[in-house]
């Protein structure tokens, strides 16, 4: 099979991945993969077609192949092209995805990152280490036991919890913007809900289940004295009742 029949098969058979419009971001728990979706994306049949551009910007890359590959994609009617973006091809990788993305832009195609194993809290490809984690030990996620949690796929995983790893996410994604004509995000399996022990989710979590039972609390005590207050008006426009008969009977 020759370069150009294998593409024909391979991009249809991504393309055919759909994401209906007007999806939102939202965190899980559940492996599954949230996507912010621009508003200029949208076929006529009020969906997105979203092909995954798998590492194309990795390491060697052949603009002309680059330009048949999206052309095909183009051809089957997809109209967002999504790419794994590692934390080092935002100085490894910039000229690469820069083609990318002007190529797909004189298609009318938008593209989209899929940020990928920063801070060992998300999927993508490939399966490598996090270098911020590497470099930032204080922010490792602690098991119950004490010891770090590990991904079998990418090491060491950094707690959300902690101030650096929440500033790494931000200023990274935003970044990723700036560098590129990035239209949209795709978080790929978020895994900031996992255990974690380490003391800073600890003093987080404990604030957020002290303000929740607080607020249990309260709401408890606001109902009983509503109930409360419903019975004393129900038994004050009883005895007015029974004034009023006693008067009649009077009469």
């Amino acid at each position: 099979m020759n370069r150009k029949d294998f593409l024909k098969g391979y991009v249809a058979t991504a393309a055919s991945l759909a994401l209906t419009a007007g999806i939102s971001c939202t965190d899980t728990s559940d492996g599954q993969s949230n996507s912010v979706r621009p508003g200029g994306a949208v076929r006529k049949d009020g969906k997105l077609l979203n092909a995954y551009y798998f590492r194309a910007h990795m390491y060697t890359m052949v603009p002309s192949q680059v330009r048949e590959d999206l052309q095909r994609m183009a051809d089957v009617g997809t109209n967002v092209v999504s790419i794994a973006v590692l934390e080092q091809d935002l100085y490894a990788a910039v000229e690469n995805i820069e083609i990318i993305c002007n190529e797909a832009a004189k298609l009318g195609m938008e593209v989209w990152a899929v940020p990928s194993r920063w801070g060992g809290l998300l999927a993508g490809a490939p399966k490598v280490p996090s270098m911020f984690t590497i470099l930032n030990q204080d922010t490792w996620t602690i098991d119950e036991d004490g010891s770090y949690v590990s991904s079998r796929w990418s090491g060491r995983i950094s707690s959300i919890f902690h101030p650096k790893t929440y500033e790494f996410m931000l200023e990274t994604s935003l970044k990723v913007y700036e560098t590129w004509d990035i239209k949209g995000i795709i978080w790929d399996e978020p895994k900031s809900l996992n255990k974690d022990f380490h003391p800073l989710a600890i003093e987080k979590l404990g604030e957020n289940i002290a303000s929740t039972f607080s607020t249990v609390k309260i709401n408890q005590k606001t109902a009983r004295l509503l109930e409360e207050s419903q019975q004393n008006r129900e038994q004050l426009a009883a005895q007015e009742d029974r004034r009023k008969a006693a008067e009649l009977f009077v009469r």
